[in-house]
């Protein structure tokens, strides 16, 4: 928020790198030596990224850097870049909810009613409105 303001320039935000990692590495430290020495158990099933998954990640990504590029070369504002990115990932989003209702049956479609078990899960459709709503 200071680089945002214009208080301090992008590259001397990295002179507070070390302060930070120092002021990270006490807590964790202290926290190593308090905490107790158990381990969960290990967890069975697969975790699999959904389609588009890594894009998303890409276009996060994509979206701080335009926004860095931006202010400090085009001195345009942050917030233009932030919601550039927004946008690209709503309308990426969007496009990803449409290719998978195109795929997934829906509840109680003719579908779904021949399926042969219930265990089956009949996963919904990724909506970017819903997971930028449950975040706000």
């Amino acid at each position: 928020m200071v680089w945002q303001k214009g208080i301090v320039d992008f590259f001397e935000l990295f002179a507070l790198f070390i302060p930070s990692v120092i002021y990270w590495l006490i807590p964790a430290f202290i926290m190593l030596l308090t905490a107790p020495k158990i381990q969960p158990e290990p967890m069975s099933e697969t975790v699999e990224v959904k389609q588009g998954g890594y894009v998303v990640i890409g276009l996060f990504l994509f979206t701080i850097a335009i926004t860095i590029v931006g202010h400090n070369f085009l001195h345009l504002p942050p917030m233009l870049g932030m919601m550039t990115g927004l946008g690209i990932l709503k309308l990426y989003g969007y496009k990803l909810k449409l290719d998978e209702s195109k795929r997934i049956p829906h509840i109680g479609g003719p579908e779904a009613a021949g399926m042969q078990s219930s265990a089956q899960r009949i996963d919904k459709p990724f909506d970017i409105f819903k997971s930028m709503e449950r975040s706000e």
